[in-house]
């Protein structure tokens, strides 16, 4: 089984917090463990991302929203989603949706969120 978590910028610093989502009616928040502590932190809605239980070829977890390279018959970039119609993460490339098998083949070279022109 893998392991469920998210991550989201903090509104207050703008740094990754990394642990569970609470959605609450006014805001979101993640609650994570730091230094043994717990705490929940106000993220950016538009920023939260859950962890697809893989990683890339330098052992970093691959979160949606994540921008990786690939090799399909050549290199390639695309975007780390989700589907809620299939239930399972997957790759959008251009106009393309690709069903990467070898994940930890992939390289993470930036998101969405702080690398829009990738």
């Amino acid at each position: 089984m893998r392991e469920i978590k998210f991550r989201g910028k903090s509104k207050d610093t703008g740094k990754w917090i990394y642990g569970d989502l609470i959605h609450w009616k006014w805001s979101v928040e993640i609650k994570s463990k730091d230094e043994e502590i717990e705490l929940s932190r106000t993220v950016i809605p538009e920023t939260v991302g859950e962890y697809t239980g893989l990683k890339d070829k330098n052992g970093k977890e691959i979160y949606e929203g994540d921008i990786v390279e690939f090799d399909a018959h050549g290199k390639k970039q695309g975007v780390v989603k989700y589907s809620d119609t299939h239930c399972h993460f997957y790759i959008q490339y251009s106009n393309s949706i690709i069903h990467y098998s070898l994940w930890s083949k992939v390289l993470i070279i930036g998101n969405i969120y702080e690398n829009p022109n990738l």
